[in-house]
C-alpha cells in the first residue's frame, strides 16, 4: 500500500507541478536503465558542453566516453556504468575534455527504485563551476589560522616587511599571552624579551639574506614570565605574499635546555646529536613501513609533515610504502603505476629535491589518484642514492599548501644517510654504528 505522506504528495497538483519545472531546469542529462531489458532511456535533451551534443552516447558507448575522458578518470566511468548494469547506487566525479582540450568535471549519480529494484534511474551533470569554488574555498583555508593550526608546537605568523602579527596557533596563544584584542597590533619583535628585543635587527637580516634564522629566543608573555624556546625563523611566500613564520621548540622557564637524548641549544650539536638518535632507532625496524613509522615519529621538527611514501625501483617496477593517517587504507600496489612523474630528474644523481606546492595545480596522475583523495596539498620530493645511481625517493606530504620551501632541505637531509643504512645497506653492515 502507498505511503499516506506520498499519496498526499502526489495529490497536490501545484506541488508536483512546481517540482517537474525544478526537474525540467536542473542543468542535468536523466536517464533510466532497466535490469531486464539492458536498456538506457533518456528522459530529457539537456546539452552537456563536453559532450559535444552526444550526450546519449555518453553511457552507452564507452569508446565515445573513453576519448573525451582524462585517462586516469576512465575507470571511475566504467565503474559506474558497472554499478548501474548491476542495479547498484553509484556516484562518481570524474574529468573530460572538449575537442578544443578544455577541462570539464562531470558528476554522475545513479540508484535504483525502492519500489522495483530492476528500474535504475541517473543523472549525469557538469559541476566544472562547483569544484572552481571548493578549489578557492581550499585555498581560502590555507590563509594563516588554517595553516599553522595544523602544528602541535607554537607557530606564530607575521608580514614580512612590516613583522606585524597576523596569527598565531593554540600553542602560541598558550605561551604568549597577548590580548586578542590588540595581538595583531604587535610586531613579531615586541614577542621578545629584553634581552633579544634589541638584536632583533640582526636576526631579521639574516632571514633577509639565508631566508632562515636558528637560535635560542626569551619571549615576553604579556606580563608573565619569560619564558625561552629554540626558535627557527623562515622566510615564506604564500599566494605571492611574503610571510615570516615563527617556530618554538623546547619551550622552558630558563635559557639553558638539555634533555635525556642529549639535546643541546646549538643547532649543530641538536642536529648532529638527531642524525645519531634517528641512526639508532632505524636500523633495527627491518621493513620499509616500520622504517617510515619511526620518521614520521620522530622528525626534528616535530609536525613539519604528516604522511610519507616512500618509492624503491625494482628492476622495471616499483615497490610503493605510505605511512600516516592520510594514506591509511590505502592500498600501496594499485599506486605504483602512477609514481614515474614523481621520479623524473632523480634517475641520475644531481638533483636535491622537488616541491610540489598546491597538489590541485599539479598535473601528475598520482595528485588526483592519491593525494588530493587523501587532503595532500604540498609534498617535499626527496632522493636517496646510493653509488651515483637512485635507491629510492622519499616524499614528505602536508594537508597544507605551500607548507615546504627549498630552505628545508638542509633540515630533511639529515635523514638521508640514517635511511640508506637501514633500507639499502647489507644487513652486515647495517649493524655498525652510524
Amino acid at each position: 500500500m502507498m505511503d499516506k505522506k506520498i499519496k498526499d504528495s502526489i495529490s497536490d497538483q501545484r506541488v508536483d507541478a512546481d517540482f517537474m519545472r525544478f526537474i525540467v531546469d536542473l542543468p542535468a542529462l536523466f536517464w533510466n536503465y532497466h535490469l531486464d531489458t539492458k536498456e538506457v532511456k533518456f528522459l530529457n535533451s539537456c546539452t552537456i558542453n563536453p559532450l559535444d551534443q552526444r550526450e546519449e552516447n555518453f553511457l552507452t558507448d564507452l569508446v565515445f566516453a573513453k576519448s573525451i575522458c582524462v585517462p586516469m578518470d576512465f575507470f571511475r566511468l566504467k565503474l559506474f556504468v558497472q554499478a548501474m548494469r548491476q542495479g547498484q547506487s553509484a556516484l562518481s566525479v570524474i574529468r573530460v575534455t572538449d575537442n578544443q582540450g578544455r577541462l570539464y568535471w562531470l558528476k554522475l549519480y545513479g540508484a535504483p527504485l525502492a519500489s522495483d529494484p530492476r528500474k535504475f534511474f541517473g543523472y549525469v551533470m557538469e559541476v566544472s563551476g562547483s569544484i572552481s569554488t571548493l578549489h578557492f574555498l581550499m585555498q581560502k583555508e590555507l590563509e594563516a589560522e588554517a595553516i599553522i593550526e595544523q602544528f602541535d608546537y607554537p607557530v606564530i605568523l607575521a608580514e614580512f616587511d612590516t613583522l606585524k602579527l597576523i596569527s598565531r596557533n593554540s600553542p602560541a596563544a598558550e605561551i604568549i599571552r597577548f590580548g586578542n584584542e590588540n595581538f595583531r597590533e604587535k610586531t613579531i619583535a615586541q614577542l621578545l624579551g629584553d634581552q633579544k628585543r634589541d638584536q632583533f635587527t640582526q636576526i631579521y637580516e639574516t632571514c633577509l639574506t639565508e631566508g632562515k634564522w636558528e637560535g635560542r629566543l626569551p619571549f615576553s608573555g604579556g606580563g608573565r614570565d619569560v619564558v625561552w624556546g629554540d626558535a627557527v625563523l623562515k622566510k615564506l611566500r604564500i599566494k605571492n605574499k611574503e610571510l615570516l613564520k615563527l617556530s618554538i621548540f623546547n619551550v622552558r622557564n630558563t635559557p639553558e635546555f638539555t634533555s635525556e637524548n642529549g639535546d643541546s641549544t646549538d643547532p649543530g650539536v641538536r642536529k648532529k646529536a638527531y642524525v645519531d638518535r634517528l641512526c639508532r632507532k632505524l636500523l633495527p625496524a627491518g621493513d620499509p613501513d616500520k622504517v617510515l613509522e619511526i620518521l614520521l615519529e620522530n622528525q626534528f621538527y616535530p609536525g613539519s609533515y604528516e604522511a610519507l611514501m616512500l618509492i624503491v625501483p625494482s628492476g622495471k617496477k616499483y615497490r610503493v610504502y605510505l605511512a600516516g593517517k592520510a594514506f591509511r587504507g590505502k592500498i600501496a600496489d594499485s599506486i605504483s603505476e602512477f609514481v614515474q612523474p614523481l621520479l623524473e630528474g632523480f634517475v641520475q644523481s644531481g638533483n636535491d629535491f622537488r616541491i610540489v606546492g598546491d597538489s590541485f595545480e599539479s598535473t601528475d596522475p598520482i595528485d588526483w589518484a592519491l593525494f588530493i583523495p587523501s587532503g595532500i596539498r604540498s609534498y617535499f620530493i626527496r632522493p636517496l642514492y646510493g653509488r651515483q645511481k637512485l635507491k629510492g625517493v622519499l616524499i614528505l606530504c602536508s594537508s597544507a599548501s605551500n607548507a615546504f620551501s627549498p630552505d628545508d632541505i638542509d633540515i630533511f637531509s639529515l635523514t638521508d644517510m640514517p635511511l640508506k643504512r637501514a633500507l639499502f645497506s647489507k644487513r652486515a653492515s647495517r649493524k655498525e654504528r652510524c
